[in-house]
């Protein structure tokens, strides 16, 4: 037991947290437990150039194996843990990442990848958070935190890579924590920036 609520398996307990947390924190608990079980807790692997081969075919493959059964034996939010794991995604690589992911999802806005790898001329670019191909939209979340702890030579990098991106033709729009915690204010700030973006939306349709 952990409080009130009753641990049983990694899976089950992600289940549960939709319930206890709420439906955005429970989905970032669920991608949290389906990259655990691909690629373990311990130590990621070097994912900077991108991910195996076939590891969505992989998720999905787990998704079958362990998550439907275990949202069949839900008594009540089964409609909602079912649409959850069908558009759960183990690339999401932080918890700003799933509350971004899941703010997409609930707009409806289809054609989003994440983890996109960008070259240009001269070579790598990044990999993106989230990239929107048709529109050109990127969107990069997690905030400057890390920039505080390496310096200043990781922020002139960073301006470096924002500034091909840029001459590329994308639009770049930077998410911080706060902005993904609230779907109107997320929302708001997304088609401001990217307002192409509307007519992928489903509630536009």
């Amino acid at each position: 037991m952990y409080s009130h609520l009753a641990l049983t398996t990694p899976v089950r307990t992600a289940l549960d947290l939709v319930r206890e947390l709420g439906q955005q924190a429970g989905f970032a608990a669920m991608e949290s437990v389906l990259r655990a079980s691909l690629i373990g807790i311990e130590e990621e692997p070097d994912l900077r150039f991108g991910y195996p081969p076939g590891f969505q075919r992989l998720a999905r493959e787990r998704a079958v194996e362990s998550w439907y059964p275990a949202v069949e034996r839900l008594k009540i939010g089964r409609t909602s843990a079912r649409r959850m794991v069908d558009s759960f995604n183990p690339m999401s690589e932080s918890i700003a990442e799933s509350f971004c992911s899941f703010n997409l999802h609930a707009l409806k806005i289809n054609g989003f990848d994440q983890q996109v790898s960008i070259r240009d001329s001269n070579g790598f670019v990044a990999r993106v958070d989230f990239l929107h191909e048709a529109t050109r939209t990127i969107i990069e979340v997690d905030g400057i935190g890390k920039y505080l702890i390496e310096g200043r030579a990781a922020m002139n990098k960073e301006s470096d890579r924002h500034n091909r991106l840029l001459a590329l033709g994308y639009t770049v729009i930077r998410m911080r924590f706060k902005d993904l915690l609230h779907l109107n204010t997320f929302s708001a700030k997304l088609f401001a920036q990217a307002p192409t973006l509307r007519k992928f939306a489903g509630a536009s349709r």
